[in-house]
This record gives structure tokens, sequence and C-alpha cells, in this order.
């Protein structure tokens, strides 16, 4: 550059940042004004920013501070993505995988990573290519636990759930991952609200021994009393609470109807429901 315009300025003792203003030279490269295609990379290296740093610090574009406090905020802003895995395996790796647009039928999934490296090498000054390649795996593991993978599994097994919570999410509905269901009136997402439909679509407390004794049962039958003692107090004055579920034994043992009316809800009826008895 033939001219710097470089303006320093400094916090108060008492804080902790500085702050760099620049003006490019453009006369040095015939031009007049920024392109709007180069604008808009820089404005996206700020979002970018503002993802990899998350709660570590608070980022704004053009005086408007930056809504993104954590790398699932940051992934959220892509479109397609409210569903998916998320995992943050310690500190210095965080992972979200999701279905992709479709467009290609080589390319079925996104995968975000915010990973931070330890002493990074770069292709050049420009810090476009990482090249680090070091056996230490830019200096700390990135192990995916047990439950990150058994997810995975549990969506290989059903291929279309993924496609189906993207539907609901079209519609307008919330979707929301890991509510207890013992629990769900006091989930800061559903506390306070009601319902005229509340659905729970085959119970199930876990595969913790044989289904037939009856210590499954009963561990399978707190679960349900437990979601209808949420469901009576998260039902509207004309709400329905439908639960799915097979009939035959050691099912039947879990005797819903009689849980649902020893939690203070009557039952209107028991129809089939095709595929499963």
């Amino acid at each position: 550059m033939t001219t710097a315009y470089t303006i320093s300025e400094k916090c108060n003792s008492s804080e902790e940042w500085t702050m760099l203003s620049f003006k490019p030279d453009l006369a040095k490269y015939g031009m007049e004004c920024l392109e709007d295609d180069t604008v808009s990379l820089m404005k996206t290296c700020v979002v970018d920013l503002a993802g990899c740093l998350g709660n570590r610090g608070e980022v704004e574009l053009n005086g408007t501070r930056l809504p993104i406090k954590t790398f699932e905020d940051y992934v959220k802003l892509y479109p397609g993505t409210s569903t998916g895995i998320y995992e943050k395996v310690n500190d210095k790796w965080e992972i979200f995988v999701c279905l992709s647009d479709g467009q290609f039928k080589q390319s079925y999934l996104w995968v975000f990573v915010n990973a931070l490296v330890d002493n990074p090498d770069f292709h050049w000054q420009t810090k476009a290519n990482l090249t680090t390649t070091d056996k230490g795996i830019f200096g700390s593991p990135c192990e995916l636990t047990h439950e990150s993978l058994k997810r995975k599994d549990l969506q290989q097994k059903y291929p279309d759930a993924l496609t189906n919570l993207r539907l609901l999410t079209d519609y307008g509905a919330t979707v929301l991952h890991g509510v207890d269901a013992r629990k769900m009136s006091e989930h800061p997402r559903l506390r306070g609200r009601t319902y005229d439909f509340i659905i729970y679509n085959f119970p199930h407390a876990g595969f913790i021994g044989d289904e037939s004794t009856q210590a499954v049962i009963n561990k399978h039958r707190e679960l349900v009393r437990g979601f209808f003692l949420n469901v009576v107090c998260m039902l509207s004055p004309e709400g329905q609470c439908h639960v799915t579920h097979k009939r035959k034994a050691p099912f039947s043992q879990w005797h819903i109807p009689k849980l649902a009316h020893e939690c203070g809800l009557g039952l209107i009826e028991c129809a089939d429901f095709n595929g499963y008895v």
C-alpha cells in the first residue's frame, strides 16, 4: 500500500480490548470503493468469527451486536440446520452434523467443525489453507462419545427421521431434543405453556433388561406416570393426550389407561394403530 490509514484506540486500564480502524488504499488498485462481493465476504468473516468465539466474546457488525452466543447459534444461521446432531467433544472441539439440501447426489451431510488448533501452520500469510498435519491431530484429540455415535446409528436405522423433523420445522413447529418426559413442564421452552394436543409415540424407558420382568415393566410405568403428571398441567381445558403403544404382552402389563386415570386423565377411546398390535 502506498498510503496507510490506521487508527489505534486503547481501552481504559480496567478493560481488556484494543480497537484498530483502517481504510484500504483503493487508489493503489484503481478502485473508488470496495466491491459488493468483497464487502459481503468481509461481513461473512465477521459472522464466522462470532461463531468461533461463542460466549468468549461479543462481536458487532456495523454497530449491531450479533446474536450469536454459541457455535450452535452460528450453525443455525444456515437454512436447513434446525435439526441435527451437535457434540461438544471438549474445550477445543465442537461438531454439528445435519442433512444437506440434497442438490448433489454425492453430498448428503453438512459437517460444521469448530476447532481450536494449537500452534497452527498456514500455507501463506492470507491463512486461507491450514497445513498442520502432525500426529497429535492439531494438538488435541477429537473422540466422539458413545451417545453421539448411538444417535448416528438411530439415524441410519430411521433414515427419514431428519427429513420428517425438517418438514415439521418448515410448518412452524418447534423441535426440541433431550427433553425428559417426566419433567417436561419445567423445561425452559415449555414452562407455562398449554397445548390442545400432547402426543407420546411409543414411550420407552430404554433397553435395561428383559421386557417381561416386573422390574423393567415398573421402570416403563414410572416413565409413563411421570409423563401423565406433566400432561395434566400442560393441556388446555379441552385438550387431549394421545399415546401410541403396543397392546400385546408384556406391554399390556403397563396398564396405560389405569395410569392415566390415576393421574387425573379420563379415557376417551382405544383405537387401532396400523402396523402394531
